[in-house]
């Protein structure tokens, strides 16, 4: 799960690094730190769950590999 949740985290930051900011600062919009902002939640939320329950469900199907080979 640990491993899960840092690797969210890093793609989180890279998203928001190479495809968020650019996007918002060069554009034509007149609030472009409030749109980074909301786009950034959203982002965190959607990708950190994503990697949490990848996380659960990676940690579940290893301790099923490791009851059954026992």
């Amino acid at each position: 799960m640990g491993k899960a949740f840092a690797l969210s985290f890093a793609v989180l930051l890279a998203v928001t690094a190479l495809i968020e900011a650019p996007g918002k600062f060069l554009s034509a919009t007149d609030r472009p730190m409030h749109y980074l902002l909301i786009a950034t939640v959203i982002n965190a939320l959607r990708i950190t769950t994503l990697g949490l329950v990848i996380g659960f469900v990676r940690s579940r199907s290893a301790g099923r590999e490791h009851h059954v080979t026992s």
